[in-house]
């Protein structure tokens, strides 16, 4: 499910209802779990896709891509979120080789104020990470207006705004840094852009770098709920397949 505006879910001619209070006297059961929760991401191993699994205000955006570094693999992992699928916000992973190892990126962006922001990198085994090698673009960069092309998100996010952690490496020799925000939160219309690196040069022939950004949106001020514990808001594809969309008015 995706969180939008009243005025963007009109305009794109979605259905809205406000669902009975009643609906929701007891939790939802089955492949749904309860109300505002959508069911778990199963990240795809090839092919474009959109990562935006959102329920209700809850944010669960997912973002990956691969990396052969065997010529005969083929590397067309491409996971994102992005307004091109309807989402109020943008993640994407970015990779690149270097002579002694590996560069990934984040490049995310909101519309709306995401609260209790929590964003997950894990990267591929085989490589050395280390904090200091974690680099948060500043405030003021002109690289992601310039690579974006676009004003939507106007404020940038620099490494003031975040706390890094040390890498964790999990038995299968990936590793997983969590971000924060340092006052919990994402400000509506942002954007930041963080980089990583691992030494290495693993034995394998496809290597793939995943995000996971979760939150509770927040609506914007004068645009009234658009989700809450007896309405759901966005598209419903991701849960009931062809039955169409419920938001808020």
């Amino acid at each position: 499910m995706k969180f939008r505006s009243a005025a963007a879910l009109a305009s794109a001619g979605l259905i809205a209802l406000a669902v009975p209070s009643a609906a929701f006297a007891a939790p939802l059961t089955g492949s749904l779990g309860s109300a505002g929760q959508a069911p778990e991401y199963e990240l795809p191993t090839s092919g474009k896709h959109d990562g935006d699994n959102s329920a209700g205000c809850s944010v669960d955006w997912h973002a990956a891509t691969n990396y052969a570094l065997d010529a005969a693999a083929t590397a067309d992992l491409d996971v994102f979120v992005s307004p091109e699928f309807g989402s109020a916000g943008y993640l994407r992973t970015d990779k690149w080789s270097a002579p002694t190892g590996m560069y990934w990126r984040t490049v995310a962006a909101t519309d709306r104020q995401i609260d209790d922001f929590t964003l997950t990198v894990t990267l591929p085994a085989g490589y050395t990470y280390d904090k200091d090698d974690v680099s948060i673009k500043a405030a003021e960069d002109p690289w992601f207006g310039n690579s974006m092309q676009t004003k939507r998100w106007a404020t940038g996010l620099g490494p003031d705004k975040f706390d890094v952690s040390d890498p964790v490496t999990d038995d299968d020799g990936t590793a997983t840094f969590t971000i924060t925000a340092v006052d919990g939160s994402l400000p509506t219309d942002s954007h930041f852009v963080i980089e990583y690196f691992g030494e290495g040069s693993p034995d394998t022939d496809l290597i793939t770098g995943s995000q996971h950004l979760t939150g509770t949106a927040v609506p914007v001020e004068g645009e009234g709920p658009f989700c809450s514990d007896s309405i759901i808001s966005g598209s419903l594809d991701k849960l009931f397949g062809s039955l169409g969309s419920l938001s808020a008015s």
